[in-house]
């Protein structure tokens, strides 16, 4: 008999704020050596008056940060306060994959990241 198991996401990395950059995405969260990362939730809340763009990537290994990988680009994160969830669980990530991403204005765009590592 086969014994059931229960997969529980987890926060993959502490949650943080995007932040400006000028050349490259800074990486949010990299998958574990042997590991496969199934992204549950990716939540997205903007604490300022103001919209906010935002843009993240889901890099493969060896990957780039560019228009082949982006999940969302130039999004419009508006000012209410309320979550943007922009994952569906649907997302895998192999070993040595990034989540990588940066805002229009630094340090109020704050990310949430939630999944599965399944080693």
């Amino acid at each position: 008999m086969v014994t059931p198991t229960v997969l529980t996401p987890k926060p993959l990395c502490d949650p943080a704020q995007l932040q400006v950059v000028g050349g490259g995405a800074p990486t949010l969260y990299t998958v574990p050596a042997n590991t496969t990362t199934q992204l549950t939730s990716l939540k997205l809340v903007n604490d300022s008056s103001t919209p906010v763009n935002v843009t993240i990537y889901l890099v493969p290994n060896g990957g780039a940060a560019d228009d082949t990988n982006i999940l969302c680009k130039n999004f419009t994160l508006p000012a209410d306060g309320l979550p943007y969830q922009l994952a569906d669980g649907q997302d895998y990530l192999e070993t040595g994959a990034t989540i990588r991403g940066f805002a229009a204005t630094a340090d109020v765009a704050t990310y949430h990241i939630s999944g599965v590592e399944l080693a």
